[in-house]
């Protein structure tokens, strides 16, 4: 944006009145880009909502009856009062049996990851790339997860998870050991350090901010919360 000119003013009131007039105009420019983001965000999640609601939520929610054990209610109200109502569905053992299957199947060898260099080379660092990998996993509680995700794989299809990698810091009161100063006006304590003694010490406490945790975090993500792009799955 170019500097306005205006007469009679002294330079430096001309440019406070510049960068006032740059500011405002970066906040209507801001303003303006929220409100397109906003707009498309919007238009977006409408248009998932329906895809999916087209595509997928009425055999979620007949899933979800069936690993529950519940008739459908929308068969039920069409049926006559004379007629039957047995359903005899995926049975919860079932259900469960095959979950602890696909969750050993997955997780019951230790470990559950192998990784091996394409061909021999110098230095081979497979074994700590996978030592490395197995630990993210630990400290991100990975099994425990997953088999939620295991969970609703068994019931509708199709299970989500989301990975990340995030960084956590608190304040904390840290305690330090500060070596006391030199007494200059002390001939013994002068003497004492240029023989090589070193003063006690003193223990300070001031508050820092402290990484509590670095890593991977791998979290479960429930069915009903994700809206599939319609675009990348047509």
């Amino acid at each position: 944006m170019d500097n306005m000119t205006f007469e009679g003013l002294r330079p430096e009131a001309a440019q406070f009145l510049n960068d006032r007039e740059q500011v405002q105009s970066t906040n209507i420019d801001r303003a303006v880009a929220l409100s397109e983001l906003h707009d498309f965000c919007t238009k977006w999640l409408r248009e998932a909502k329906n895809w999916r609601r087209s595509s997928f939520e009425d055999k979620w929610h007949n899933y979800q009856l069936a690993a529950s054990d519940v008739y459908d209610p929308v068969l039920s109200a069409n049926k006559e009062s004379w007629q039957a109502r047995c359903y005899v569905p995926l049975t919860p053992a079932h259900k469960e049996t095959i979950q602890a299957a696909l969750f050993r199947m997955k997780y019951g060898s230790s470990p559950f990851l192998e990784m091996r260099a394409r061909y021999e080379i110098e230095n081979d660092q497979s074994e700590n790339i996978r030592d490395l990998i197995l630990r993210e996993c630990e400290k991100a509680n990975m099994a425990v997860e997953d088999n939620k995700v295991i969970d609703d794989k068994v019931t509708y299809g199709s299970g989500f998870a989301r990975v990340r990698y995030e960084t956590i810091t608190e304040d904390r009161l840290v305690r330090s050991l500060v070596q006391a100063p030199i007494d200059p006006s002390a001939p013994a304590a002068i003497q004492a350090s240029m023989m090589g003694q070193t003063p006690p010490s003193q223990i300070r406490e001031e508050m820092q901010e402290v990484e509590i945790y670095r890593g991977l975090r791998y979290e479960w993500l429930n069915i009903w919360d994700v809206f599939p792009d319609p675009k990348s799955l047509q």
